[in-house]
């Protein structure tokens, strides 16, 4: 990582099965930015996954293909991620995500290789559902660790969110 050009590299961190390089360059816009490189020690299974194009909605510059999970792999690795770290990220995002459209078999399918893969074999809706109810009372906390990540006008009422999502995932899933 060091080689690359242009970059200040800092890392590696570990971080569970994860190497995190943090690289700092200047943008096209002359503003300092941050790129987070990670490589995972470990492949986490998916049902499906391909290579697009992928742009910035900011900048015209550099379009680069990535490999992408389907929107049920997402959403399966999102779900279990907000079972096991609760955070305000990863409620907004399968807050929105139930709202799209997705093949509720192959979500469940993608669900099902996730949670084997990260060994969680309880009762992973009926805790799931739990952890939201116990969310609900840190709903402040968790809106000031998340809000700045989020434009003003798309800044939820965190208590409604995450009560609203519970409703969610109880009605499709339980």
């Amino acid at each position: 990582m060091k080689k690359i050009k242009g970059f200040n590299v800092k890392g590696p961190r570990v971080l569970h099965r994860t190497f995190r390089f943090d690289c700092y360059y200047t943008n096209t816009l002359e503003n300092r930015d941050r790129v987070k490189v990670e490589f995972y020690l470990s492949r986490p299974p998916y049902i499906e996954a391909k290579v697009e194009l992928v742009k910035s909605p900011f900048i015209d510059t550099y379009p680069t293909m990535f490999r992408v999970y389907s929107l049920e792999d997402l959403l399966a690795k999102k779900i279990v991620a907000l079972y096991n770290r609760m955070e305000g990220k990863d409620i907004y995002d399968v807050f929105h995500a139930l709202n799209m459209a997705f093949e509720m078999d192959k979500f469940l399918k993608a669900l099902e290789l996730t949670l084997k893969f990260y060994h969680i074999e309880r009762d992973f809706w009926e805790g799931l559902i739990s952890k939201l109810s116990q969310a609900k009372e840190n709903a402040r906390q968790i809106g000031n660790s998340t809000n700045h990540f989020i434009p003003k006008t798309l800044r939820p009422n965190w208590e409604e969110l995450i009560e609203s999502l519970r409703f969610r995932i109880e009605e499709l899933f339980k």
